[in-house]
């Protein structure tokens, strides 16, 4: 049987249990007018009996030298939330005093709390303002978290921080783990790649999977269900991976699962993988000496991780390095040189065009030179002075 609570103006709540915040405790319930209530709760304690005295929900006053700030409410609550999802309530801050008082930046305790529009100002006497905030849920079936309001009576030369609280509890919802999914690297010559996703049921969130989709992505899936010890339900996703036709390049997607969950109809896991080329340079660095001669030369091997053939050809000439390809039985070597008449740090990026069997990349390597710098007409001549022609002009 669950206790009932009267405040004396004929409404009447329906006490659904405790929840703990971080030490405090709250009463969870609900009106006789359906809404919610989250209560905070005092224990006082006799010898006999723990009775728990209610919070109201009056303003609370933060009084100062010359200043007299009321917040209301004191503290927010939201209730019946569902995960992931968001919730927005408003305090007011109000100058009851005679004296102003400056309102400073907030803060929050979490990156899932946020102040919407607050810009830090005066507060003359008699005047309120609206301070918004946006509270994300997250799984967790309780919330608090706090948005902390600095406040400063420059007459009284007294500072203050006002707490909000904030809180939001609700029904635990079914389990995702993993939360993302990486396949880390895709080579053209390994084996389709494979990954797990499961998904839980909880004793207050019971579903089916209805759907699987990948957004674009060349996946397919399995789906198998099983029981937990406790009985409840627990599906596995086996999913598998071909991403070797794919254009080489690190891919992010999203695959999305939908349930017939009241909570969390829709799930959506973030994916990841790195597709490799099919063909790579080495070096993918070509660097040359000092002092760079225009016989001097560096090879470039391109090679076909996979073994399949394929064809090379630079995307625009280089303007510091003359470059020229040269087919082997299973790679093609670029032979590069420095261009002659040329001084100081030379480097560039030579973009080639790698073309197989239905299939087009692209590749670059890097070419560095440091060529002997041109000699100076002061330093072509005799620096001694006695060297000089005696010859007048």
């Amino acid at each position: 049987m669950f206790p009932v609570l009267s405040d004396g103006d004929g409404r009447v709540a329906l006490v659904l249990g405790v929840v703990d915040f971080d030490g405090d405790h709250y009463l969870t319930a609900v009106r006789n007018d359906s809404t919610p209530l989250l209560l905070k709760a005092t224990p006082l304690l006799s010898n006999e009996n723990e009775v728990w005295c209610l919070g109201g929900e009056s303003a609370t006053t933060i009084a100062t030298a010359g200043a007299s700030v009321v917040v209301d409410p004191p503290w927010r609550s939201f209730t019946g939330l569902k995960p992931f999802t968001e919730g927005r309530t408003t305090f007011e801050i109000t100058n009851a005093g005679p004296g102003d008082v400056t309102l400073g930046e907030p803060s929050t305790s979490c990156g899932c709390t946020v102040v919407d529009g607050w810009k830090p100002g005066v507060l003359p006497s008699g005047q309120s303002r609206s301070l918004t905030v946006t509270l994300k849920t997250n799984a967790a079936p309780a919330i608090r978290q706090s948005v902390r309001l600095p406040l400063l009576d420059k007459e009284g030369k007294v500072a203050r921080v006002v707490e909000l609280p904030v809180y939001a509890w609700q029904q635990a919802s079914l389990t995702v783990t993993p939360d993302s999914l990486d396949f880390g690297a895709i080579y053209r010559d390994s084996e389709p790649a494979t990954r797990e996703l499961y998904l839980r049921e909880v004793e207050t969130d019971r579903f089916e999977v209805s759907n699987v989709s990948y957004e674009g992505l060349p996946l397919r899936h399995v789906i198998s269900k099983g029981l937990q010890p406790e009985g409840l339900a627990a599906y596995s996703l086996g999913l598998t991976l071909d991403a070797r036709s794919l254009p080489a390049g690190e891919v992010r997607s999203d695959i999305l699962v939908t349930t017939t969950s009241r909570l969390r109809p829709t799930i959506r896991v973030p994916v990841r993988f790195d597709v490799k080329p099919r063909v790579q340079a080495f070096p993918g660095t070509l660097t040359f000496g000092g002092g760079t001669e225009t016989d001097s030369s560096g090879t470039i091997r391109l090679v076909a991780l996979s073994g399949e053939p394929f064809r090379a050809s630079l995307v625009r000439e280089p303007e510091r390095f003359k470059a020229a390809f040269t087919e082997g039985e299973a790679s093609i070597d670029l032979i590069v040189r420095p261009l002659p008449g040329q001084a100081g740090d030379m480097r560039e990026t030579l973009e080639l065009k790698i073309e197989g069997e239905g299939w087009t990349e692209t590749l670059s390597a890097l070419c560095m030179a440091l060529a002997a710098a041109e000699p100076s007409a002061v330093d072509s001549g005799s620096s001694d002075p006695k060297e000089k022609s005696d010859e007048g002009p």
